[in-house]
């Protein structure tokens, strides 16, 4: 603000003094951050001066970001019997990467190309921060080719 003051000196002249105050200033600023280091986590406050001269405060809170996880891991055989797939439902920040064999992830769902029978599966699921690989691993499934003519699982003697 304005502070007008009006003096008289010693001899009887008036003097007016007009102070014009400017308030600079200062910050208090919060700063929320993650981190895949536990032993970052925290929360550090630091106490600074502005290049005017006002006190400022920077407080930074870090914290973890979540991992990714799998769920619903399912494999299904093909009607053939020669082959299945894999797929789980994939948890944290996409995007999403698996490694270890070929597939497509629609949205947070993963599908394995087909793998053979008696072949087991291991892939590796990431996710955007990279923080931790997570292996997805299994045997494979028994798969069976269903039996679809009469004389199916019949056992035929054969006389000599």
């Amino acid at each position: 603000g304005t502070v007008i003051q009006t003096f008289t000196s010693q001899q009887g002249c008036d003097s007016i003094v007009t102070t014009i105050t400017t308030l600079l200033p200062s910050f208090n600023i919060t700063v929320n951050a993650q981190t895949c280091d536990p032993a970052q986590v925290g929360t550090v406050v630091q106490n600074l001066t502005t290049v005017d001269g006002c006190d400022s405060t920077v407080t930074t809170i870090t914290t973890l970001y979540s991992p990714v996880s799998v769920s619903n891991i399912s494999t299904t055989c093909a009607t053939s019997g020669l082959n299945y797939w894999v797929s789980f439902e994939i948890n944290g920040a996409g995007p999403f990467t698996v490694t270890g064999g070929l597939g497509s992830i629609s949205g947070n769902i993963f599908t394995s190309n087909p793998i053979a029978v008696n072949t087991g599966y291991n892939f590796t699921v990431s996710d955007v921060n990279n923080c931790n690989n997570l292996a997805v691993s299994g045997v494979a499934p028994n798969c069976v080719i269903p039996c679809i003519t009469p004389d199916c699982g019949k056992v035929k003697v054969r006389k000599n």
